[in-house]
């Protein structure tokens, strides 16, 4: 059976389950592995003898760095189960399955209107002088900020590295060059 590896589930205080999958790479598989990462997560709730009542709606996200759905120009796009032909909603209120998919690349600006954008401006580059301009009224994001860079620091300091030298790395493509990395690293230790 095939296995399943996310890089984020959480469990929301009503027992909802979420899940996000960030994609640098191309992968045009997307589609289906985050429908079959939703599936097992969905039927990994209910135990023998539970009613299928008890199964709570389970969001599954893809946040992808790479165009998927080229004739659409929008950003984000949210699936559910509908009827075929009248459109009718499977359940009418809470959506047992919510597929997500968000193209950080589609997203031209920020809006006031839409906090996922600040996020996607975060993901594209939290850097960013509109990520700077983003902490100071939004303190989710300034949290979030610093917790990717203490992840970092800790990353760099892993290798041996100082967060200065993060330029020198920023064009490496971790997967491929790993060997380079232990080598430079080895130069500063």
């Amino acid at each position: 059976q095939k296995g399943v590896r996310l890089d984020i589930v959480a469990k929301t205080q009503d027992g909802e389950i979420i899940s996000v999958e960030m994609q640098k790479n191309i992968d045009m598989h997307m589609k289906g592995r985050l429908l079959y990462y939703w599936s097992k997560l969905f039927a990994g709730q209910l135990k023998i003898g539970m009613s299928y009542s008890s199964a709570k709606r389970t969001v599954a996200i893809a946040i992808l760095d790479f165009t998927l759905f080229k004739k659409d120009k929008r950003f984000w796009k949210k699936f559910i189960l509908k009827e075929a032909q009248t459109n009718e909603q499977l359940y009418e209120t809470d959506q047992l399955l919510e597929l997500h998919f968000i193209e950080i690349g589609k997203m031209d600006k920020v809006r006031e209107d839409s906090p996922i954008t600040f996020w996607i401006e975060f993901f594209k580059d939290p850097y960013s002088e509109q990520v700077k301009s983003l902490c100071k009224f939004v303190p989710e994001i300034q949290e979030a900020k610093e917790l990717f860079e203490k992840g970092l620091n800790d990353v760099l300091e892993g290798y041996g590295l100082e967060p200065t030298q993060l330029k020198q790395l920023a064009s490496i493509d971790l997967k491929k060059e790993e060997p380079a990395i232990l080598a430079y690293a080895q130069k500063y230790k």
